[in-house]
C-alpha cells in the first residue's frame, strides 16, 4: 500500500481517514478554510476548495437536501469528518450544536461585527432614555438607521446574552 500511497489524491486521503471506524473526532490535519474548517482544494481541475465535512457527509450520508447544512452534533470540532459526528440539519438545529459546544460566535466575536457589545447596550441605554434619535445614534456609531431600529427592537444580538432565538444568526452587519 506504501507505494500506491503517492498515487492518492487529497479525496482518496481524506475519505480513507473518515473511514477509520471509532466515536472519537476524527481531525483533517490539512488545509483549515478562514472560518477553521478543513478543506482540500480542487487539484489539478482547477474547482474551488471544498470542505472536507461536507465531503464526508455527502460520502456517507447522501446529497445534501434542500436548506439543510451539516451539523457536527457530536462534538462541535469543525476540522472533525468522522461521519458518525456529522448530519444534515437545519441552519437552527447547528445553532443550537454550536450554543451547546460553546462554538457559537456571535456578538462582537463574530468576523463581520461593526459594532463592540458595549457599543449595542449604549445604543439601547441612550435610545430608551430619549433625547436622541435613531439617525443620530446611527450617524454617531457609524451605521445606519435601520441598523440602529434592528438594535434597539432586539432583531440585531438579540436581548440577552444567548442572543435570540431564530433561524438565522446572521445577527450582525453593516446595515
Amino acid at each position: 500500500m506504501q507505494e500506491n500511497r503517492s498515487r492518492l489524491t487529497r479525496l482518496d486521503e481524506l475519505l480513507e481517514l473518515a473511514s477509520i471506524e471509532t466515536d472519537d473526532c476524527v481531525i483533517w490535519p490539512g488545509s483549515p478554510s478562514e472560518k477553521r474548517y478543513g478543506r482540500i482544494s480542487g487539484g489539478s481541475t482547477g474547482a474551488s476548495p471544498r470542505l472536507c465535512h461536507v465531503i464526508v457527509c455527502e460520502h456517507y450520508h447522501g446529497p445534501r437536501p434542500e436548506g439543510l447544512e451539516v451539523r457536527h452534533y457530536v462534538c462541535g470540532d469543525t476540522k472533525c469528518v468522522n461521519p458518525r459526528h456529522l448530519c444534515w440539519g437545519t441552519r437552527q438545529e447547528n445553532v443550537d450544536d454550536q450554543r451547546r459546544h460553546g462554538t457559537w460566535v456571535h456578538g462582537e466575536k463574530h468576523g463581520h461585527a461593526v459594532l463592540t457589545d458595549a457599543q449595542v447596550a449604549e445604543i439601547r441605554f441612550r435610545y430608551t432614555a430619549g433625547g436622541v434619535n435613531q439617525y443620530e445614534l446611527a450617524e454617531e456609531f457609524g451605521v445606519t438607521q435601520p441598523h440602529i431600529s434592528y438594535i434597539i427592537r432586539g432583531k440585531k444580538r438579540g436581548t440577552g446574552a444567548e442572543g435570540p432565538d431564530r433561524s438565522s444568526t446572521a445577527d450582525v452587519g453593516a446595515g
